[in-house]
């Protein structure tokens, strides 16, 4: 049995952050082609396994993801066979979330050489993706036939169904019934008065003195305000909106950081969000808070004591907030994924992947709780803000 599948890509380069690189052209053409990113999202995969996950409700209707996780190396830009893996600007480790899209809700059996087919056919359009430094629109790809092999396929890790939130219909807009008007002399007078009053508060909002200024409505002048005041102020947002379970976001989050085009969020410094991962917003108003006298990146160097290399960062920066980012080696990935608790509706901090351990704005009270019986090698590296935001 053949079935009709589309290839897609979600990663990122050095300047960008992760967003959809490739996409269905039916998708592309609805114009959604940056849901991928939203609901392709999970660690490396293990060998000979691969993620499925549901969509439901989108514009283009019903459709099933098949997809894993892998790093990037240096043959995906160049002819050379090099395994170096790609890092962002960060050091950060770069992934291909790469996979097929099929329509309707469903599993199909896929092999290895099925995903190593797609991982062909998308790396293309990755060697032009490495060189963007500005968004583009994704990249869209082409309809091909998968035939369904009963012999040995690939093992599915079921993600919960994604379902896409429907916009609220429009409310309704009830005409009064209309009276006849007919004004005197004074009421001619009222209006006039009126008028002046009105053009008078137009023309005092339009013409405000400097630092009375209006909140920045859209997303370029709130991330504008956000680079001009963040590396001397705590920046908080206010906003309003939804986690991807619909339930209520809303509230006052600390910024972590800005990354891409979108904020890292915290109301408590343990857990994350991401503005357009594990948040959609409706509203976002920025309000800067107490002075930063020190921020700071420092490499740390692990080694076979790294609990007491922690603690000294920790005791060396006692009003500090510290993050930890950056890729080391582990002695055994199994014992480190039982240690580490992920939830799938916040913003991964830290994830495991055979010998590896990587970071990412990691706080380092959670690295010395969780990480007591691991054996870290390597170096990462520690910002440090001092004095700690005010939760």
């Amino acid at each position: 049995m053949s079935i009709k599948v589309w290839p897609f890509l979600v990663s990122r380069n050095r300047s960008l952050d992760y967003r959809t690189v490739v996409a269905p052209d039916f998708i592309c053409q609805a114009g959604i082609s940056n849901l991928l990113a939203r609901v392709a999202d999970g660690d490396l995969t293990q060998p000979e396994h691969v993620f499925v996950r549901q969509v439901q409700g989108s514009k283009v209707g019903d459709f099933t993801i098949i997809f894993r996780a892998i790093e990037a190396t240096e043959k995906d830009i160049n002819s050379q066979d090099e395994n170096q893996i790609l890092k962002d600007s960060f050091g950060r480790e770069i992934y291909l979330i790469e996979g097929i899209v099929f329509q309707g809700i469903g599993k199909r059996n896929i092999i290895q050489s099925d995903i190593q087919r797609v991982h062909n056919l998308v790396v293309e359009s990755y060697k032009q993706f490495w060189n963007w430094t500005v968004p583009n629109s994704a990249i869209p790809s082409t309809a091909f036939f998968l035939t369904t092999e009963t012999n040995s396929p690939l093992k599915f890790e079921e993600l919960d169904p994604f379902q896409v939130k429907s916009k609220a219909p429009e409310t309704q807009i009830v005409k009064e019934p209309q009276f006849q008007l007919k004004l005197t002399s004074v009421g001619f007078l009222v209006a006039a008065i009126m008028a002046v009053i009105i053009v008078g508060i137009i023309i005092r909002a339009s013409f405000a003195p400097p630092g009375v200024s209006q909140p920045p409505k859209s997303k370029d002048e709130v991330i504008a305000v956000y680079n001009q005041q963040a590396k001397t102020k705590h920046m908080y947002a206010e906003i309003k909106g939804k986690f991807f379970d619909n339930s209520d976001a809303s509230g006052r989050y600390w910024i972590v950081s800005k990354e891409g085009a979108d904020f890292i969020l915290t109301k408590d410094g343990k857990s994350f969000y991401k503005i357009g991962k594990q948040i959609t917003t409706s509203q976002l108003v920025l309000k800067p808070g107490n002075s930063i006298s020190r921020m700071e990146d420092k490499s740390i160097t692990l080694d076979r004591d790294t609990i007491k290399t922690l603690k000294k960062l920790q005791n060396d920066n006692q009003n500090a907030v510290i993050f930890l980012i950056g890729s080391v080696k582990v002695d055994s990935s199994d014992n480190c994924k039982k240690v580490i608790r992920l939830q799938s509706n916040q913003y991964q901090t830290i994830s495991c992947s055979s010998s590896k351990l990587q970071m990412n704005y990691y706080p380092v009270e959670q690295a010395i709780a969780q990480l007591g019986n691991q054996v870290l090698t390597g170096t990462i590296k520690a910002t440090i803000i001092e004095p700690r935001p005010k939760f």
